[in-house]
């Protein structure tokens, strides 16, 4: 199941993940569902 939500990037992010063509929407969940494989998000600090 997919949930349609709103998220807040950087210019240069969005940018980059649009200029890889149709689809960057589902390649990006794919970069986050495989980064949280190997890392936790309390060691982020922001």
């Amino acid at each position: 199941m997919k949930t349609a939500t709103t998220v807040r990037v950087d210019d240069d992010v969005l940018e980059a993940l649009k200029a890889s063509g149709p689809r960057w929407q589902t390649r990006l969940n794919v970069l986050v569902r495989d980064w949280l494989k190997t890392h936790k998000l309390d060691e982020i600090e922001v």
